[in-house]
């Protein structure tokens, strides 16, 4: 569906490369642009008007929502996220059977990260997600981003040591 009467009120907003999400008060995802690497979460190849992103659960309602180069994570009112587009890397942080996919559908993390994700952030093939006083990451490494200490890619959101 497209933006109208209540469900029109935008509470958020995100911008990958070649892609735009938008939350509204009631919870629900927009999204339009480039789906090259599944990033709009629905099945347009492109779209050049916003259209509506349906989780599993359809009744989860989207809390936050951020845009990477090509892969899109958010966060869900009951504590959930989910990652869908490119895999670039481990940027959805679904392992490494996921290595470099692309995820064409919103697809859920595990639930292993001791407490409901509080915000998610993404930016270029990495990805974060803050839940309680700890911050997960997950993604491209190369140039330390991560803040892990090392070099290599992360393909599993991966728990950052504490900040000194």
């Amino acid at each position: 569906s497209r933006f109208h009467g209540a469900d029109a009120e935008v509470v958020q907003v995100a911008a990958g490369a070649y892609h735009s999400l938008f939350v509204t008060k009631r919870g629900y995802l927009f999204s339009c642009g480039d789906n090259d690497s599944g990033q709009l979460g629905h099945n347009r190849q492109n779209s050049f008007a916003p259209e509506q992103v349906f989780l599993d659960d359809q009744d989860e309602q989207i809390f936050s929502v951020a845009a990477g180069q090509a892969h899109t994570v958010v966060s869900t009112v009951s504590g959930a996220a989910y990652a869908w587009g490119s895999n670039m890397r481990g940027a959805l942080g679904l392992g490494i059977q996921a290595h470099n996919g692309l995820i064409l559908r919103p697809t859920k993390l595990p639930d292993n990260f001791g407490g409901p994700i509080e915000a998610v952030v993404a930016g270029g093939s990495s990805t974060a997600l803050k839940v309680k006083n700890h911050i997960f990451v997950c993604g491209a490494n190369s140039d330390g981003q991560l803040g892990l200490g090392h070099f290599n890619d992360v393909y599993e959101p991966t728990k950052l040591p504490p900040l000194a």
